[in-house]
């Protein structure tokens, strides 16, 4: 009914050698401190999960056509030497349109990404990934936030660009 009677019970049962009614104390102390360990384990795994993304949108944003490096592709270190290769670009145009995308959406499956609309007239007649013959239908595809931060930057950088170029072709009739 209190700690105390708990307590005396829990020392009577110890010092007649009988077993407990119920859980000892200690069991009952472990049992918690491991569900609170398990919360938190949980808590850190999805604050680790949103930091990496936070981190692959970043780069994203600043190299909007480049691989996301496998560092940040990682869910951790697991303590193996990949080597990193640098290079490459990203495309950012639908396999199927073949025009910079729109409305990204991915394949869950395959991880291959089209554009929504041209998606949606595709799986009219077909179910398989264009890319590599997977499953498709319009129930495995979700946003490719990814690809729509790819995309808006990489637009952004281009009308920076002209920007530039402008106000240099600006100076140089001045000259």
């Amino acid at each position: 009914s209190n700690l105390y009677d708990y307590v005396s019970t829990e020392s009577e049962a110890i010092a007649n050698g009988t077993p407990l009614p119920f859980p000892s104390l200690t069991e009952v102390f472990d049992q918690e401190v491991k569900k609170v360990e398990s919360q938190n384990e949980e808590t850190k795994t999805v604050e680790d999960e949103a930091v990496r993304q936070f981190k692959q949108m970043m780069f994203v944003a600043v190299y909007p056509d480049r691989p996301i490096p496998f560092s940040l592709e990682k869910d951790g270190d697991d303590g193996d030497d990949d080597v990193e290769v640098d290079g490459g670009k990203v495309d950012l145009t639908c396999p199927i349109s073949r025009e910079v995308f729109v409305r990204p959406y991915r394949n869950k499956t395959c991880k291959h990404t089209y554009d929504l609309e041209p998606l949606k007239i595709y799986l009219r007649s077909s179910q398989e990934c264009p890319e590599c013959g997977v499953s498709l239908r319009m129930e495995t595809v979700e946003p490719d936030l990814v690809m729509q931060t790819r995309v808006e930057c990489f637009k952004r950088d281009a009308k920076l660009e002209e920007l530039v170029k402008d106000r240099r072709f600006d100076e140089t009739e001045k000259l």
